[in-house]
């Protein structure tokens, strides 16, 4: 019966699985949660950085972008009225005279049509 008894006090004297444990272990297992929680902290914080940051180049890029397009839309008003501007003198190039004497310069290639022309402002 002493014998039954010594292992029942030994028993009682052993932590149990479920009961939590107190000591080196938990100070441990405490110090590796508080630095991945400062990790995790630190990682959302600069993930909101990049954000703003994304955000902040993206309204900048939609600006460039918005003058760019409107700079193209000058440019191409521009060229309009250029082409215009040919048009016009090739027409003139090629209406008839109308002085009776012989014109005295000469015909050029037109860069507009690929035909002789009078040179302009003749």
């Amino acid at each position: 019966m002493e014998n039954k008894q010594s292992k029942s006090k030994r028993k009682e004297g052993s932590p149990k699985k479920d009961a939590p444990t107190t000591g080196p272990k938990e100070s441990k297992f405490s110090k590796y949660r508080d630095r991945n929680r400062e990790a995790a902290r630190r990682s959302r914080e600069r993930q909101r950085e990049l954000a703003e940051s994304l955000e902040s180049r993206a309204a900048s890029l939609e600006i460039k972008r918005d003058a760019l397009l409107e700079e193209v839309e000058d440019l191409k008003c521009n060229v309009q009225e250029l082409t215009q501007g040919v048009v016009a003198l090739h027409r003139l190039a090629h209406s008839p005279r109308t002085s009776a004497q012989p014109s005295t310069t000469s015909t050029s290639i037109c860069i507009y049509c690929g035909g002789l022309c009078a040179p302009y402002g003749y």
